[in-house]
C-alpha cells in the first residue's frame, strides 16, 4: 500500500480557494426547517427555500424523502393556491444532487399547468446546471402538453441532466434551446394505462435562430410511453441522438427524417408498434436490448446483449462520463483497444474504484477493484474542478491538467490512503478521482478505465 504523501501539500496549498467558490446546502423534506441555515445537521425543509438567495457556486443535496405540493410544499404557491415552478434562469455552477436516488423523490402530484418546465432553466448568463439522482413522478398532461419536469430554453450553456429517475412524468425533458444541453443516462418509464404522450421533446433553438444550439440526447432508457424521442429544430441546430432505447410504445421515433445536422445513431426501439416514422442509418436498429428485467427496474445488460459496444462516441463538450449506475463511459469491454460506449443506460465495465471512510480529519481509502489483470501500472488521478473529457479512442478520461494535484502509479487490484486534514476550511472542497489501467491484449493494450468519483467535503 502506497501513501500519497503530497496529499496534506496540495489540500493546504489548493483547497482554501476551492472550497471558498462553492456553498452547500442541505434539503430535508420531513425533518428540515426553512428558518435553518441548511448545514447536513440543520437542513432546509424545500428546495426553493435553497434556491431563493445565491444563485452561484451552490450545490443543493435533497436528502432522502418526497418533495413536492402535497408534502413539504415545493412547487406550489399557498398564497394564491396553485402551481409554480422553480427557475433556475440566471444560476451558475449550481449542482442539485439527491442522496439516494431510490429515496430522493419529488413528487408533483399531477401538476398539469405550468409552462417550460417546472425546473426551468434558460436565459442569457445561466451556466453549467447539473441536475442528477432524483427521482420525478406524477406530472399530468391533461392542461399543458409543455409542462415537465425539467425544460430548457434559449440563453442558457452547459446544463447536464443525468441519472434520474422518471416515473409518470409527462414529458420528462423539453429542450426549447440552449449551448450543450446534455439529457443522459436517464430512465423514463409510464406505470399508466394511457401512456404519457411523448417522452422527450427536443425543439432546439425553436424560437431564436441565431443562438447556435447544441444538444445531446443519449443514453437513456424509455419504457411504455406513446411516442419516444420527437425532435423539431429549426434554423440548423445541432442535435445528437444517440445509444438510446425505446422499449414497449408506440412510436419510438416520431415525424420525418431528421436533417443533416441531426445524428441519429445507434438507437434501439423494441416492441413498439412502429420503431422509426422513417428511414435510419443502419446502426438504429429494431432488437430485443436484452435487459435483465425491466419490470423491477433493472437496466443491466444480460449476456450477449446487443447493447454491448455498439454505440455512438457522442462529442459532448461536458464529456461521456458516468452511466445510471455510476461505471465509467466509456470503457473498452471487449478489449479490441477502441472504448465504444454501450447502448442503453448500462456501460459493461470490470473496473470499479471506491472510497471509504471519506471527510474532514479522515483517512480515506481508495480500492480499485478489478476482474482482470493489468500489464501497466494504474494511476490515480485527483483534480479539482469540473474534470472528464471523452476521447473516442481511450473513453472518458477524468484527469484535468490545469487542476491536477498529483498522480501516482500502484497495483491493480490495490489501495491507496489518502488522509484529509482536519481543517474547517476545506468544507465545500470539490475533488473529483479516477483511477486508470492499462490491460495487455493482442496488438496492444486496452485501456481501462474507473468511473470518475465526485467528492465532497
Amino acid at each position: 500500500m502506497k501513501t500519497l504523501s503530497l496529499a496534506a501539500a496540495a489540500f493546504a496549498c489548493f483547497a482554501p480557494v476551492a472550497a471558498a467558490q462553492t456553498a452547500h446546502l442541505w434539503v430535508d423534506p420531513s425533518a428540515g426547517n426553512d428558518t435553518n441555515t441548511g448545514t447536513r445537521t440543520a437542513p432546509l425543509k424545500t428546495l426553493e427555500k435553497a434556491l431563493t438567495g445565491r444563485n452561484f457556486d451552490l450545490v443543493v443535496h435533497a436528502l432522502p424523502g418526497t418533495y413536492g405540493p402535497k408534502t413539504n410544499g415545493d412547487f406550489w404557491d399557498t398564497a394564491n393556491n396553485k402551481s409554480k415552478k422553480i427557475s433556475l434562469n440566471g444560476f451558475k455552477n449550481l449542482k442539485i444532487v439527491g442522496e439516494d436516488r431510490a429515496t430522493s423523490i419529488i413528487d408533483f402530484n399531477g401538476i398539469d399547468d405550468v409552462w417550460y418546465g417546472l425546473f426551468g432553466i434558460g436565459g442569457v448568463g445561466t451556466d453549467n446546471i447539473e441536475i442528477t439522482n432524483l427521482t420525478f413522478q406524477n406530472v399530468g398532461i391533461a392542461t399543458v402538453w409543455g409542462c415537465s419536469p425539467v425544460n430548457t430554453t434559449a440563453g442558457c450553456k452547459n446544463i447536464d441532466i443525468h441519472g434520474n429517475l422518471f416515473i409518470d412524468a409527462g414529458s420528462a425533458f423539453i429542450c426549447w434551446g440552449g449551448f450543450d444541453v446534455a439529457f443522459h443516462d436517464n430512465v423514463i418509464t409510464s406505470t399508466t394505462a394511457t401512456p404519457t404522450f411523448v417522452a422527450i421533446r427536443l425543439r432546439t433553438q425553436y424560437f431564436n435562430a441565431a443562438d447556435g444550439d447544441r444538444t445531446y440526447c443519449y443514453n437513456n432508457v424509455i419504457i411504455n410511453h406513446h411516442h419516444g424521442i420527437s425532435y423539431a429544430s429549426r434554423n440548423l441546430a445541432l442535435q445528437w441522438i444517440c445509444n438510446n432505447v425505446i422499449l414497449n410504445g408506440n412510436i419510438g421515433f416520431p415525424g420525418s427524417a431528421p436533417p443533416a445536422h441531426v445524428v441519429l445513431e445507434s438507437n434501439i426501439a423494441w416492441n413498439c408498434t412502429t420503431p422509426y416514422s422513417y428511414t435510419v442509418s443502419a446502426s438504429n436498429r429494431v432488437v430485443d436490448p436484452l435487459l435483465v428485467d425491466v419490470a423491477k427496474n433493472d437496466f443491466h445488460q444480460k449476456a450477449g446483449s446487443p447493447c454491448f459496444e455498439k454505440g455512438y462516441p457522442v462529442p459532448t463538450a461536458l464529456s461521456m462520463r458516468n452511466d445510471y449506475y455510476g461505471n465509467a463511459r466509456c470503457s473498452d469491454g471487449d478489449d479490441d483497444r477502441t472504448a465504444l460506449p454501450d447502448i442503453g443506460v448500462h456501460e459493461v465495465t470490470d473496473v470499479d474504484l471506491n472510497v471509504t471512510n471519506w471527510g474532514i480529519g479522515k483517512s480515506g481509502i481508495f480500492t480499485n477493484k478489478s476482474s482482470t489483470s493489468f500489464a501497466g501500472p494504474a494511476v490515480f488521478f485527483f483534480a479539482f474542478g469540473k474534470a472528464g473529457i471523452m476521447a473516442p479512442s481511450v473513453g472518458s478520461i477524468g484527469f484535468d491538467p490545469a487542476t491536477l494535484l498529483f498522480s501516482l502509479g500502484t497495483s491493480v487490484p490495490g489501495s491507496v490512503p489518502l488522509t484529509v486534514p482536519n481543517d474547517p476550511t476545506l468544507a465545500g472542497l470539490l475533488l473529483y478521482a479516477q483511477s486508470c489501467g492499462l490491460k495487455s491484449v493482442s496488438g496492444g493494450f486496452s485501456w481501462k478505465p474507473s468511473a470518475v468519483l465526485d467528492l465532497e467535503l
